[in-house]
């Protein structure tokens, strides 16, 4: 059996992995929050959520924000990367192992407070 290479899965798992590195780099390890709106679906819908998160694009930059006071070092590390199609599973590595905590972390609610 001859399997059929689509180069369009090739373009689109490549483009996600890209969006995904970016949302790595811009959103969580320089904190510029501002990038969720150009590489997050406002209806994005987290599967694991922190407590006091909420759904939604404004849910995960929230939850970010809350987490940057507090571990104003933060880094992830992409460790690997795998997308076939639309999917894209990540592991990554951090922010305990290698970021300073320095203040109380307090949930998105609290943290405007």
């Amino acid at each position: 059996m001859k399997a059929e290479f689509h180069k369009e899965n090739v373009r689109v798992s490549s483009t996600n992995k890209e969006v995904i590195q970016a949302f790595v780099d811009d959103i969580v390890n320089r904190g510029q929050l501002e990038r969720a709106n150009d590489l997050v679906k406002e209806d994005f819908v987290e599967l694991d959520p922190l407590p006091g998160q909420e759904q939604g694009r404004e849910g995960l930059k929230a939850i970010i924000f809350s987490l940057r006071p507090s571990f104003p070092d933060m880094h992830w590390t992409v460790q690997e990367m795998v997308a076939e199609g639309e999917k894209v599973v990540t592991a990554l590595c951090g922010p305990a192992p290698i970021a300073a905590h320095f203040s109380e972390f307090r949930r998105p609610a609290e943290a405007s407070k």
